[in-house]
């Protein structure tokens, strides 16, 4: 499994994607940063750097870029029959998964991350950072970042086995961008109506972000962070592996 990881890290490097990725990510931040600073915001009431930072880890936006990220990424390699070779080669499926997933989630994550440093930046450059930027600070930044990356891995997790789901780029697109619309319409809908869906959804990757950002930040607050995460990995993975072991491979 690990010379497949390397395999893969090495096509990550290779890809110009990855890169194209970072530069779409880092331009519409930069865009929604100075849109909100030049339409949204009244003023006298500015949104520092550290409320923009906070902000930001809430907006749905990386999701469909993640979306097309999957799509590229693993779903091409069903349609350019890079699978197919890996199998070949006598590698068990659940390492070509393992391997996939590892890569495509840390990748994921700390692009995601992307999006709350940039705007936050834009931010704090126009109107300060808000409070006395200390050690303190320093530690809130660290801290929110880190439980960010735990729960966009687990998130982009959810995308990879979307992925092996649909076994193509158009498909795996399509239906890794229609993820976050459902998830918030059925939150807003079904989640308010019925006690049991509404509690499952509290506890997701993608609610979880509301809560990292907060100030005073409880242990079990973090647990929760983590297991959510894990528990999302391990269903994941395993529905991954699924619908993997359940397709015809030609």
């Amino acid at each position: 499994m690990f010379n497949l990881i390397k395999t893969e890290i090495f096509k990550l490097r290779r890809q110009k994607m990855i890169i194209v990725l970072v530069m779409v990510v880092i331009a519409i931040s930069a865009f929604s940063a100075y849109s909100e600073i030049n339409l949204l915001i009244e003023p006298g009431n500015p949104v520092t750097g550290r409320d923009s930072f906070a902000n930001a880890f809430q907006d749905i936006f990386m999701l469909f870029v993640i979306a097309a990220f999957s799509g590229f990424y693993i779903g091409s390699d069903f349609s350019n029959r890079t699978i197919q070779a890996e199998l070949s080669k006598g590698h068990r499926r659940l390492d070509i998964i393992f391997s996939k997933a590892f890569v495509f989630c840390i990748s994921a994550g700390f692009i995601m991350l992307l999006y709350p440093v940039t705007v936050c930046l834009i931010h704090t450059i126009k109107f300060g950072w808000g409070d006395l930027f200390n050690m303190q600070e320093v530690l809130y930044l660290l801290r929110v970042s880190l439980l960010g990356i735990v729960l966009n891995i687990g998130t982009a997790s959810i995308y990879v086995c979307f992925a092996f789901l649909c076994k193509d780029i158009p498909k795996t697109i399509c239906v890794c961008f229609a993820f976050p619309i459902l998830f918030s319409v059925i939150d807003s809908t079904i989640g308010k109506k019925i006690d049991l869906v509404g509690r499952l959804f509290e506890y997701s990757t993608l609610s979880q972000l509301k809560y990292i950002v907060n100030d005073n930040l409880s242990i079990s607050t973090i647990l929760i962070v983590f297991l959510s995460s894990c528990i999302t990995i391990f269903i994941s993975i395993t529905l991954s592996g699924y619908f993997f072991s359940n397709t015809e491979i030609k």
